[in-house]
């Protein structure tokens, strides 16, 4: 299969736009703030993230980080159940995978979805942990 000049540059803006969708919740996480646990002063997660790793301050904006990066996680998965693949029971047919994903476990369409679903976390967003 070739893929054109055109098809390339959408697939290369799609994960670039991905990329940076990731960076921003982590950027906003980092700018967020918390109450510091051992002055009672609201400071940033960032800087909470520079203090040493067995401290209060960083366990405490390390668990505030962890928090709002899941956030874009879950966003990134409700993505991926929005993009499309070949019904296997009907060829020429293209349905979304949250569709397929909703179908009976044992059947064709299901196992193609999950099979897309999975394939397409993986390749597009490799910092997720499932």
């Amino acid at each position: 299969m070739r893929i054109t000049t055109r098809q390339l540059k959408r697939i290369i803006a799609e994960e670039i736009g991905q990329v940076l969708e990731f960076l921003t919740y982590a950027q906003k996480a980092k700018g967020e703030e918390f109450k510091n646990p051992e002055t009672g002063k609201m400071i940033k997660v960032g800087t909470g993230l520079g203090y040493p790793k067995g401290s209060r301050v960083y366990r405490a904006a390390k668990k505030v980080y962890d928090s709002n990066v899941k956030f874009g996680d879950r966003q990134a998965k409700k993505k991926a159940r929005e993009e499309e693949f070949e019904n296997p029971e009907r060829p020429g047919d293209f349905i979304k995978i949250s569709a397929g994903l909703r179908s009976p476990k044992g059947s064709k369409k299901y196992q193609a979805a999950k099979k897309q679903h999975d394939r397409y976390t993986r390749n597009h967003f490799p910092y997720l942990k499932s």
